[in-house]
């Protein structure tokens, strides 16, 4: 699995678009691992996770062929991580397939309620229903709603997903996890399941709701892991601000809280690998510093100072 990590900062950016601070003048002046795209993620070339303002430029940046992307996974519907707009581009006659190309299979998308009502209101997809359960012998909380029929040839199609019920995109599956972050609507993080890899992508959350502990430690969650997630990526907003910042979004002593208790669980491969990403300027320190400070983090706690990763736009793993 190739894990290509677009954008690594939190809603404003960093440099934040308007901003003058000294984080982000520094940063502007430092460049390189500085200058931080709102967080996106891509797998394998066909699997985005969220789709921000950012994505246009990511893809010249990084070189990628967006018209590969078959399956957008939508966290919420704020504007960092849900332009719906873009979606527009995914149509003719902004989009045409490859010469040669005589089928063009389209762009589906997932995401909560609001995430398929934005998308329903500005006309850019079709309504494709709730996303069709995995094939994993885990039961649902409750029965699928009835699909509606998407319109025939529709080329982006929005289906609507729901906390703990897996499904399937493609050859890979998936399980929405709730998150803690937006109260007026159910903000949700994922389980990610390909070619016998399974990792955590864990942004726009706090320190993960009790709900959401009970059902990744309980029978259904542990089914689900197997042997272990082999990539667990966290939200690091606050970078390293002091205090219990346990709602919404996370800092560096979270993570470290959250990974400490899902290697209690025993839900961590023996090789996993954890990733920080999604830093605002407001935490004040640039990407060495950021490294440093996971590294004084673990050096106090006993743990290898490599333990996180400090994620940076264009990093690249293979898992």
């Amino acid at each position: 699995m190739e894990i290509l990590f677009l954008g690594t900062a939190a809603a404003e950016g960093w440099p934040a678009v308007f901003c003058r601070c000294e984080a982000c003048c520094r940063a502007r002046a430092a460049g390189h691992e500085n200058i931080r795209t709102r967080a996106s993620l891509l797998i394998d070339g066909r699997f985005k996770f969220d789709l921000g303002p950012d994505t246009y430029h990511q893809a010249l940046v990084h070189g990628v062929d967006l018209g590969l992307v078959r399956y957008v996974f939508i966290t919420h519907s704020h504007s960092d991580h849900f332009y719906p707009a873009e979606l527009e581009m995914r149509r003719p006659p902004f989009a045409h397939p490859a010469p040669g190309e005589e089928h063009d299979p389209g762009l589906d998308v997932y995401g909560n309620e609001m995430v398929v009502r934005k998308a329903l209101e500005l006309k850019v997809a079709e309504d494709a229903g709730e996303a069709g359960p995995a094939d994993d012998g885990l039961e649902s909380v409750s029965e699928p709603e009835a699909q509606p029929e998407p319109r025939q040839g529709a080329l982006v199609r929005v289906h609507r997903v729901k906390a703990f019920r897996p499904f399937r995109a493609g050859d890979a599956e998936l399980v929405p996890l709730r998150a803690d972050h937006k109260p007026d609507e159910e903000a949700l993080f994922y389980l990610f399941r390909r070619g016998g890899k399974t990792l955590l992508y864990g942004l726009d959350t706090g320190y993960f709701p009790e709900e959401t502990w009970a059902w990744l430690e309980g029978e259904s969650g542990r089914r689900w892991v197997g042997d272990g997630l082999d990539l667990v990526i966290l939200d690091c907003t606050s970078g390293p601000l002091p205090g219990d910042r346990r709602r919404i979004h996370m800092n560096i002593e979270t993570d470290l809280a959250v990974r400490e208790r899902l290697l209690a669980a025993g839900l961590t491969a023996p090789a996993c690998r954890f990733v920080a990403t999604h830093f605002s300027h407001n935490g004040g320190l640039l990407h060495s510093e950021l490294k440093a400070a996971f590294r004084q983090h673990l050096t106090e706690r006993g743990l290898p100072p490599d333990t996180f990763i400090v994620a940076y736009d264009g990093l690249r793993l293979t898992i």
